[in-house]
């Protein structure tokens, strides 16, 4: 979405949608990410039922989130996932997990977000917290940029361009032979689920990756 260009030629804010388990009672990890978002010039607006993705040049799902179904079409919308599982069931991903960590592996320097980087584990929390990943078949157009430490199969940041394929979840039991689902709009997965406690390098590939949409 370019966000820093756009700043900088003084275009009006960036609009997010931020979808959230609760508008009146957010996490404290979905209040910080909102006001680190406000601080830097975004406009974030929070959902917890349908609404009009129409109006917002980006969504975030929230860690807290196991399915997006009946509140917005992430196939027709740049959309960032934080949740695995919200991931899993639109069909980024067959299996997704969570572990305790402090660092994270980046395997892949050749896209915007990770481009000033070295092919290196990294600290993004300080201490150590949760973090998310995809595994196993993932959609077809995929590129994994982060991967858990010492496991290259297990994807914590999974950049998807348009016209990826989609893992069709609804039907029993998908896997690999049944990414046949049309991603219209860029999506991401950034399994980086404690906000609260990341440091400047978290912070720093959150935002990147938000502006790769």
């Amino acid at each position: 979405i370019g966000i820093f260009l756009l700043m900088i030629i003084g275009v009006s804010a960036i609009n997010i949608g931020y979808v959230v388990k609760s508008e009146s009672s957010p996490t404290s990890n979905e209040l910080f990410i909102k006001n680190l978002l406000t601080n830097k010039g975004y406009e974030v607006e929070m959902f917890e039922e349908s609404f009009n993705a129409d109006s917002y040049d980006a969504i975030i799902v929230s860690d807290s989130i196991d399915n997006i179904e009946g509140i917005f079409n992430n196939l027709n919308h740049k959309t960032l996932f934080l949740s695995g599982q919200a991931a899993k069931e639109t069909g980024l991903g067959d299996q997704h997990g969570i572990t305790q960590v402090k660092k994270v592996q980046i395997n892949n320097v050749q896209n915007i977000i990770t481009e000033e980087y070295n092919r290196d584990d990294y600290e993004i929390y300080d201490p150590q917290s949760y973090l998310g990943y995809i595994f196993n078949c993932l959609g077809q157009g995929s590129t994994s940029l982060i991967s858990k430490t010492g496991n290259l199969g297990k994807s914590v940041l999974l950049v998807f361009e348009e016209n990826s394929l989609l893992i069709d979840t609804t039907i029993s039991n998908p896997n690999c032979n049944d990414r046949n689902v049309l991603l219209n709009e860029k999506n991401l997965f950034l399994g980086f689920h404690s906000s609260e406690k990341w440091n400047e390098e978290g912070e720093n590939l959150f935002f990147k990756s938000l502006d790769w949409l």
